[in-house]
């Protein structure tokens, strides 16, 4: 895998870039599946009161 940040090429699987140290994990999301975010239902009950 190559690092976004400095273009490193690191074995696949690694965390972390071997040379800068930059996480190599892709970022996933919760609510991926449809379900509404806790932000959403939160700012639903302020703005009906």
């Amino acid at each position: 895998m190559i690092c976004p940040a400095c273009g490193y090429e690191n074995k696949e699987g690694d965390k972390f870039c071997a040379d800068c140290g930059t996480s190599l994990e892709i970022p996933t999301t919760e609510n991926s599946i449809g379900e509404p975010s806790k932000v959403i239902i939160v700012l639903g009950y302020v703005m009906a009161y």
